[in-house]
């Protein structure tokens, strides 16, 4: 048996030891969605789900993204479902807990001797993981998230930094339902819970009523609203990014924003200020399609709303080169 398969086991037989949260259900290993597999499936207390991707060895760049492509190939399946992911890996370098933390993924960094009940005898003892509330960052000061480790107080999220996203979430959220009823969002959670756990998804997604489309039809294509902490800078953003995803089919994800910013420019859409492809971010390593960064504070829901208006010309175009792709059957 490989030692994942014996990470799977453990983390199976004792969750609340490995991923220490109370009242986890497991519900399914090596789970496939759509094209993909992800290696353990679990149920919270409050009927979440969460998805585990686990790794023998150091994280690396592969192991860190793909676990994206199952959230949103199992949200699409299940639009109506609170998603949590978790990456677990026996190392995971710095910049990859970065990299997890701006994508609001959690992760637990589980040496391998934690996975073996009796360790050879001749070993001097290995020192037990800390418990997460241990954990503290030296450096910079705490009001600013650099690992989950800072995002907790027991299981309780406490930061100032989580409460104003959360609430910018919110108020963003509200005015866009008012400015567009019908539009459609993931945003199906109650986030006024007292316990919030710490795995909270740091971003939401919805779909403009421009598109004439729902989420369950997949279309490939959906605005992000999402927390970045920029490390350098010492600051933090909210990113309103258009990403371009599962199920319009790879070889053609590239194309349909390499036109989409041709027909901008073709029109002279005026945009706010904003990036775009290829120069708007990236998720995994392709290139959002659009990305506009704003700085988090107690405003920050207003000109995120303001910015979305004046895309109203972008969604239109946006809108054509979906129903055109589909019908090309560009899409899976």
């Amino acid at each position: 048996m490989g030692f994942e398969k014996m990470m799977e086991e453990a983390i199976i037989s004792d969750p609340r030891k490995y991923i220490d949260e109370k009242g986890l259900k497991f519900i399914a290993r090596q789970y496939h969605i759509g094209k993909y597999i992800f290696d353990l499936l679990f149920e919270d207390r409050h009927g979440g789900k969460l998805l585990v991707e686990l790794q023998d060895g150091t994280l690396d760049r592969n192991h860190t993204y793909k676990i994206l492509d199952y959230y949103y190939e199992y949200k699409g399946a299940h639009p109506e479902e609170f998603i949590d992911l978790m990456v677990i890996a026996n190392i995971i370098p710095p910049e990859r807990k970065k990299r997890l933390t701006d994508l609001g993924i959690a992760f637990k960094e589980i040496q391998r001797s934690d996975f073996i009940s009796e360790p050879p005898k001749s070993l001097e003892p290995i020192p037990s993981q800390p418990k997460l509330e241990e954990i503290k960052e030296p450096s910079p000061p705490q009001s600013k998230i650099k690992e989950p480790s800072d995002l907790i107080e027991g299981n309780v999220i406490v930061l100032k930094s989580y409460n104003l996203y959360k609430n910018q979430k919110i108020l963003f959220t509200k005015a866009l339902r008012e400015y567009e009823p019908s539009v459609t969002t993931n945003f199906d959670r109650d986030f006024n819970d007292d316990k919030a756990q710490l795995r909270k998804n740091w971003f939401f997604m919805f779909w403009p009523n421009d598109w004439r489309i729902t989420h369950s039809q997949r279309t490939g294509v959906c605005y992000v609203f999402k927390y970045n902490y920029d490390k350098e800078k010492d600051a933090e953003f909210i990113k309103i990014q258009i990403a371009v995803q599962s199920p319009m089919k790879d070889e053609y994800k590239e194309q349909f924003k390499t036109e989409a910013v041709e027909a901008l420019r073709d029109r002279k859409i005026n945009l706010p200020e904003c990036d775009l492809y290829p120069n708007a971010g990236r998720a995994s390593t392709r290139p959002y399609l659009l990305q506009i960064k704003i700085p988090l504070n107690e405003n920050t829901w207003k000109e995120a709303m303001e910015g979305y208006k004046q895309l109203k010309g972008f969604n239109a175009v946006v809108a054509e080169k979906i129903a055109e792709f589909k019908r090309k059957g560009y899409t899976k």
